[in-house]
């Protein structure tokens, strides 16, 4: 029986975090593995249509500013996905996405979280309430998770100097895409 997984990824957009998730999605063993992909639209949305035996849902009010009433709705529908699905495996990439989906993970009881981080959400040079917000919710989330990939030492580092984990949850994962040009 294939094991099955959830990706979440807050917009399909061209980007490093994006990007990654597909080249995931699409090494992926589709023997081994169910593999579901939740994320809004996106410039990448027919790219993932084309990886092979993907579940892709696309959820228009998953949105990358914070609205109160559209990340509820994202949250519950996130729950019940994963519910319905007996999701065993939550992998979240952004923080938005990595926020709701591992507390709904949390929730529906998937039994492995990880968080993929492609650089925080909060940064060094804003000094405010909301920065301080951020950094707090990623230090209780990371309680909730099994694992924390970094895509670079630094991220580890200022992850861990923020609280946010602890040293063993940390994972260096380098992202690293080649194109092989034919001659």
């Amino acid at each position: 029986m294939a094991i099955r997984i959830l990706h979440i990824v807050t917009k399909l957009e061209l980007g490093g975090a994006q990007r990654n998730v597909l080249d995931i999605l699409s090494g992926l063993d589709q023997k081994r593995f169910e593999i579901h992909l939740i994320s809004s639209k996106g410039l990448l949305n027919d790219e993932a249509r084309a990886i092979p035996h993907l579940h892709l849902t696309l959820l228009p009010f998953l949105r990358r500013p914070p609205n109160p009433i559209f990340d509820l709705w994202a949250f519950l529908v996130l729950v019940s996905y994963m519910k319905r699905n007996k999701i065993q495996i939550v992998h979240t990439h952004s923080s938005k996405a990595g926020i709701l989906g591992r507390w709904a993970a949390r929730l529906a009881g998937v039994p492995v979280i990880i968080h993929s981080v492609h650089g925080w959400g909060f940064h060094d040079y804003l000094k405010s309430f909301l920065n301080d917000f951020f950094i707090f919710l990623e230090r209780v989330t990371a309680r909730i998770t099994t694992k924390l990939i970094a895509v670079s030492e630094n991220d580890i580092r200022k992850g861990l100097d923020l609280r946010i984990g602890s040293q063993n949850q940390y994972l260096l994962v380098r992202c690293c895409l080649y194109q092989h040009q034919q001659l």
